[in-house]
């Protein structure tokens, strides 16, 4: 491409590693900077360049891609009373440029994806919480759905799978309960420690910057390991 700038803007190069993350408000580094657990969310808070995804990213030299929404969830978006919420679910989103329908054109998936990973369940636990059998089993029919989904995009990529920095160790049972289902021996999964206070907390009870990075470092060395670096 040409240009007539003295100082034209050109593409980085290409990254030896790639990774696609997954996610909800934790990837999107929802309040993020905020100072208070209590504060309500706004724009200004949330950063995704202090979220463990970029963080990780950063940390391993890697280019990615993202699909992270806030409330998004498996089978029920964030639901304060358990009822569904079947509007917010980010398998509806996966494989569309955008959720907006002005912008929402199918996804061009890159072939060079050397690592998958899905942090989704947290924004179903009320829903879940509501009938754990019923719901338990639906959230695991849906988890293992996804993953097929995700897997057809990327059929050699490992997936990693975690959540659990919010809290939800019922929902991580079922996230290792839908992949020992599955039976696909490139998906591995870990839980993530819960954040406390002593960390600090953002908006809305969400991670501070010090957990997105604690996530983050974990994170790295769960990929390194995984591609045997």
């Amino acid at each position: 491409m040409e240009s007539s700038s003295a100082q034209p803007v050109v593409p980085a190069e290409k990254a030896p590693l790639a990774i696609e993350f997954i996610g909800d408000s934790i990837t999107c580094g929802y309040g993020v900077e905020s100072k208070s657990p209590s504060d309500p969310f706004t724009t200004a808070t949330e950063n995704f360049s202090k979220s463990f995804a970029y963080l990780t990213a950063k940390s391993l030299g890697a280019d990615y891609t993202t699909c992270c929404y806030s409330g998004y969830g498996i089978v029920s978006g964030y639901s304060g009373d358990g009822t569904k919420n079947d509007k917010e679910l980010l398998p509806d989103c996966y494989g569309k440029s955008s959720i907006y329908k002005d912008y929402g054109s199918d996804w061009e998936f890159s072939e060079d994806c050397d690592v998958v990973v899905i942090n989704l369940g947290t924004n179903d636990m009320n829903y879940v919480a509501a009938d754990p059998k019923a719901n338990g089993d639906e959230f695991v029919e849906g988890y293992k759905a996804f993953l097929k989904t995700v897997r057809e995009q990327h059929p050699n990529a490992p997936i990693i799978c975690t959540m659990g920095t919010m809290g939800g160790d019922d929902i991580y049972k079922l996230i290792e309960r839908a992949i020992a289902e599955l039976g696909d021996g490139n998906i591995t999964s870990y839980f993530s420690q819960t954040h406390s206070m002593r960390d600090g907390m953002g908006a809305d009870g969400h991670p501070s910057k010090k957990t997105q990075q604690n996530i983050a470092d974990v994170l790295a060395e769960k990929i390194r390991n995984t591609l045997g670096e």
